[in-house]
This record gives C-alpha cells, structure tokens and sequence, in this order.
C-alpha cells in the first residue's frame, strides 16, 4: 500500500471521471501532489496540493464509539430558525412599503 501525503480536488476529480467513456481508468502517482488519469484515448493530470497545505486533523480513538450531546444539533437548528424569521419580518416590512407607495 502506498501512503500518499497530498490530495486531488474531488469535484475536479469527479468532473473529469464522469465525462470518461472507458470503463477503465488507471491512475498513475509519481510522488508529485498529482494523478495522470488514462481512460481509452484519453491522458490527463490532475494537480493536487501537498498534505502541508491543510491544518493538521486529530486523530481520536473512536474502537468503543463516538457520544455526541444531542444539544449542538438544537442549537444550529435554532439558529436556522432564526434567520428564517428575520428574513420574513423583512420581506412583510417591504411589502407594507410597497403598497404604501401604491396608495
């Protein structure tokens, strides 16, 4: 197995397979941060960018499962609310405006 320390764009990366016509794609890695992609005719590279570039992610010991409080779900859904509200109070205060305007 190899261990690579760099990534692709995964909407790139999709984008390109999706438009391939082959059932076949080789990828092919020569340590640079890219992946030269063939399919049929086809020969192209992806550029990518070196693991350096990103924040560095914890590792957790997740073998005996993972407790989420249910509380940070509520909060954002609150939020969301939230917004929803404001943007209607805006969109009656614009509509009162306008058939103001309209008297």
């Amino acid at each position: 197995m190899v261990i690579l320390n760099w990534t692709l764009p995964a909407r790139t990366l999709a984008d390109v397979v999706n438009t391939l016509t082959e059932p076949e794609i080789v990828f092919s890695v020569d340590g640079k941060p890219e992946a030269s992609l063939e399919n049929g005719t086809y020969t192209g590279t992806i550029k990518g960018l070196e693991a350096s570039e990103f924040p560095a992610i914890s590792t957790f010991d997740v073998s005996e499962g993972v407790t989420i409080e249910a509380s940070i779900f509520k909060k954002k859904k609150k939020k969301k609310k939230e917004k929803k509200v404001v943007k209607k109070q805006k969109s009656t205060m614009i509509q009162k405006c306008f058939l103001w305007l309209l008297q």
